[in-house]
């Protein structure tokens, strides 16, 4: 779907709560770390997003946004996104049990390189 050091275009995401937000709402404010499920399933989104309120003071300290998406085209590959804060595409993550170390690592190393 995407290339890495890509910017990634104006997509729309719909949040837990139902609201559509534009990827680019997010640029020069948080890094973006989006969910593309497997199943699409709401239960799917609630355990994901249940798993990234786990970690909050840290998504918080490193300023990332957690967003789950259905999958609606059969040419995204499911995972975890990672997107900067500028808009490129950073990573991308199976959703297994370790992606919560892989997107600390990921993030935490971008911060350390952009300092």
């Amino acid at each position: 779907m995407f290339e890495k050091g890509q910017l990634v275009p104006d997509i729309m995401l719909v949040d837990a709560q139902g609201a559509q937000l534009h990827l680019w709402d997010f640029r020069n404010r948080s890094h973006l770390a989006i969910l593309v499920g497997q199943k699409g399933t709401h239960e799917e989104l609630s355990q994901w997003m249940a798993g990234a309120a786990q970690h909050q003071k840290t998504w918080d300290w490193l300023g990332v946004k957690f967003f789950g998406v259905a999958l609606s085209n059969q040419s995204v590959q499911p995972g975890v996104y990672a997107i900067d804060r500028f808009g490129i595409f950073l990573n991308q993550f199976d959703s297994g049990p370790n992606v919560w170390n892989e997107l600390e690592k990921e993030f935490l190393y971008y911060e350390a390189k952009h300092c």
